[in-house]
C-alpha cells in the first residue's frame, strides 16, 4: 500500500523511509525521480540568477530566458509527481507478483498480470530518461553563456541530470527483464540506446565547455 504523497514529504522524512531494511516504498525510482526534480530546480535557479545579474541589453531574449525558466518549473513539477507514480506503480507490481487480485486464478493469467505491471512500471523511468536528456540539453547551453559565479552550480545541474538518467535507465532495462514479449524488449532497447547516445554526447560537451570556462 502506498503511504501519503511522498512528494509532499519533508527530505528526512524521505530520507528514512527510503532508507528502511524491508522491501518498501519509496524505492530507487522514487529516488531517481527527486534527482530529476533537483536537477530542474537547480538550472532554474541559475537562469533566475543569471538574469538578473545581466542588464536587458546583455540578455540575448528575455522572453526566451522567461519561457525556459516555466518549462524548468514544468519538469521539476512533473519529477514530484513521478516520485509519487513510481511508488503506485512498485505497488502494482508487488501485487501482481504476489498473486493477490482475484483475476489471478491461473497460471497465465498471473503471467499476464506480472507483464503488464512490469510494463506499466515503465512510464516513469522512461518520463525520466527524456526529462534528463532535455535538461542536459538546457543544461549545456547555460553553462555556455551563464554568469561566471554561478558555473559551479550549473555543473552540479549537469552531473545531477546525468545520474538522473543512467539511474532511470537502469531501472527501466531491469524492467525489460521481466517482460516476456522480444519485440516489445527490443524497441524499447533501440529507444533507450539512443536516448543513451544523446545524454553522453551532450554531457561531454557540457563538461568540455565546463573545464575550459572555469580555466579561464
Amino acid at each position: 500500500m502506498v503511504e501519503s504523497s511522498f512528494s509532499e514529504k519533508s527530505i528526512g522524512e524521505f530520507l528514512e523511509a527510503l532508507s528502511r531494511d524491508i522491501p518498501t516504498l519509496p524505492g530507487g525510482g522514487c529516488a531517481a525521480a527527486l534527482l530529476g526534480a533537483l536537477s530542474a530546480s537547480i538550472e532554474k535557479f541559475v537562469l533566475s540568477v543569471d538574469a538578473k545579474k545581466r542588464k536587458e541589453a546583455e540578455r540575448n531574449s528575455g522572453k526566451d530566458i522567461d519561457a525556459l525558466i516555466l518549462r524548468l518549473n514544468n519538469i521539476k513539477d512533473e519529477c514530484e509527481t513521478l516520485i509519487d507514480l513510481d511508488a503506485i506503480s512498485y505497488a502494482k507490481v508487488i501485487r501482481a507478483l504476489r498473486g493477490s487480485t482475484p483475476e489471478q486464478n491461473n497460471a497465465n493469467e498471473k503471467k499476464n498480470q506480472i507483464r503488464r505491471a512490469f510494463k506499466e512500471a515503465l512510464f516513469v523511468p522512461e518520463q525520466l530518461m527524456a526529462c534528463s536528456v532535455e535538461m542536459l540539453e538546457y543544461g549545456a547551453d547555460i553553462i555556455e553563456k551563464c554568469y561566471k559565479p554561478l558555473l559551479a552550480d550549473a555543473g552540479v545541474a549537469i552531473e545531477v541530470s546525468y545520474s538522473c538518467f543512467w539511474a532511470a535507465s537502469w531501472i527501466a532495462r531491469a524492467n525489460l527483464l521481466e517482460i516476456a514479449d522480444g519485440d516489445f524488449v527490443a524497441r524499447q532497447k533501440d529507444k533507450y540506446g539512443a536516448l543513451a547516445e544523446r545524454a553522453k554526447g551532450t554531457y561531454h560537451r557540457a563538461r568540455r565547455k565546463l573545464e575550459e570556462r572555469l580555466g579561464e
